[in-house]
């Protein structure tokens, strides 16, 4: 009997001391394996266009962003040239300019008489209000900066948005699109907030200038054919009368300098000048005047200040008239698509003298006319 004790002794000494050496091995095991460290939640920044005065480069800077999860990204308005918005969508695309609600209300881009449009409140204004600037997106609904204006074009009563910040607290592939510019489109890619090779602002930014000095080189070379007045086209029309081709702006969609080539132009009375525009411009003379602006704010029933579009800039005034010295003309709205300008705009001028036009869509891009 005490045989068997003794032998029961020496079996559960065995087991505990296997026991001991098995917890001592796990422990060495866990002690060698990685342990995932979280990094704190950074604030990181992209650039919104670039360009000054009538340069519009439209894209966001980077392009594309890799950040980790629990990141905040602020877009930061970088250009004079053209405005823009930040938009976060799962569902169709909004139109940025939709009609006036009325009962006579119409497709203004494609009417053939004057319609009342403005700007699209849901694209206007911001999805946020001032008291709810934390906004977080994780793939679905719709979040929308409010449309970030140049200083130069801000409209009247309407808030200056230079900045717009969106906290990613998941892991994914988030794209995002401007609300004006159907080409200018963006990614973030949120990694786990374990993740270390992510870029830090630094390198973000060198991506950046990387990605604006090609289309930097665009502009500046249009700019100097711009500035050197030389006539575009020029082709022979009916008795000894001459047709002058004038472009509204040159360059692709994300780098183009809003001017006129050329911007001064001599000719002869009795001659024609066509303005052809493959992008959104409009050719405005008011010699009696001052230029009409791009908006015109209305409240609407509740309160609200609704950006009404002029339509003496997005529709034709005096069509097919030749220009005699006084009153409004216009080409109204020019481009690609079915525009009520079409993509050309011709005019002849019949009366001496020198006559000032130009783009109320883009300020500062004005063009002369000297008729001898």
């Amino acid at each position: 009997m005490k045989f068997i004790n003794h032998k029961l002794k020496l079996r559960i000494i065995s087991l505990i001391y296997l026991i001991f050496v098995l917890a001592i091995l796990s422990c060495s095991k866990e002690s060698n394996s990685p342990i995932l460290e979280s990094f704190q939640p950074r604030e990181l920044t992209v650039l919104v266009g670039a360009g000054e005065k009538t340069a519009a480069i439209n894209a966001f800077f980077p392009q594309r962003l890799v950040i980790r999860a629990g990141d905040t990204v602020s877009w930061k308005m970088n250009t004079s040239g053209d405005p823009h918005s930040i938009i976060f969508s799962d569902q169709p695309r909004v139109d940025d300019v939709i009609p006036v609600p009325t009962e006579n209300s119409g497709d203004v881009l494609r009417a053939s008489a004057p319609i009342a449009s403005m700007l699209n409140p849901k694209v206007l204004y911001p999805s946020s209000s001032e008291n709810d600037k934390t906004q977080v997106w994780r793939g679905s609904g719709f979040i929308n900066s409010g449309i970030m204006f140049p200083k130069v074009q801000l409209p009247p009563k309407f808030p200056l948005i230079e900045t717009f910040s969106l906290k990613f607290d998941r892991p994914g592939l988030y794209p995002y699109v401007c609300g004006i510019h159907d080409f200018h489109q963006g990614i973030i890619k949120v990694e786990s907030s374990t993740e270390k090779d992510v870029p830090e602002q630094t390198e973000i930014n060198k991506i950046a200038m990387k990605e604006i000095e090609p289309l930097k080189e665009i502009t500046d070379g249009l700019h100097f054919l711009q500035t050197s007045d030389k006539i575009l086209d020029r082709e022979f029309g009916s008795n000894d009368t001459n047709i002058y081709i004038v472009a509204s702006g040159m360059g692709p969609p994300n780098a183009e300098l809003t001017e006129f080539f050329p911007e001064n132009l001599s000719i002869s009375k009795g001659d024609t000048v066509v303005w052809v525009s493959s992008r959104w411009h409009s050719i405005v003379f008011n010699p009696d005047g001052s230029f009409p602006p791009m908006y015109t704010p209305q409240k609407d029933n509740s309160g609200e200040v609704q950006m009404i579009i002029n339509p003496v800039v997005t529709q034709p005034v005096q069509a097919g008239k030749p220009f005699l010295g006084s009153g409004v003309y216009s080409s109204g709205l020019m481009g690609y698509g079915q525009r009520p300008g079409g993509v050309g705009y011709s005019l002849t001028f019949e009366v001496e003298g020198v006559f000032k036009y130009m783009c109320p869509i883009h300020p500062g891009m004005t063009g002369r006319i000297e008729v001898r």
